[in-house]
């Protein structure tokens, strides 16, 4: 997907996957028109999939953000204990 995006969709839209570049080249030229898609898609995205995992799995059941809890040892995210 990436290569395609590269090989297909960059020369046609300009696009970068690299935010500090297109940065880096928008400040100097003061063009900073389509800038604020790389600061706010990806925190809408990532608000997104919460939501969506929230509401597929219910709201009590969505308790930490790790996707497995060693039994031996006590999470520092949820306070998940470990078995004694």
């Amino acid at each position: 997907l990436v290569a395609l995006y590269i090989v297909i969709e960059s020369p046609v839209s300009g696009m970068s996957m690299n935010p500090a570049r297109s940065l880096g080249t928008a400040l100097p030229a003061m063009r900073a028109d389509g800038l604020w898609i790389y600061f706010l898609a990806p925190p809408l995205g990532m608000l997104a999939a919460a939501l969506v995992h929230r509401g597929l799995l219910g709201r009590g059941r969505a308790h930490c953000a790790k996707y497995h809890h060693d039994p031996a040892y006590r999470c520092i995210f949820c306070a998940h204990h470990a078995r004694s």
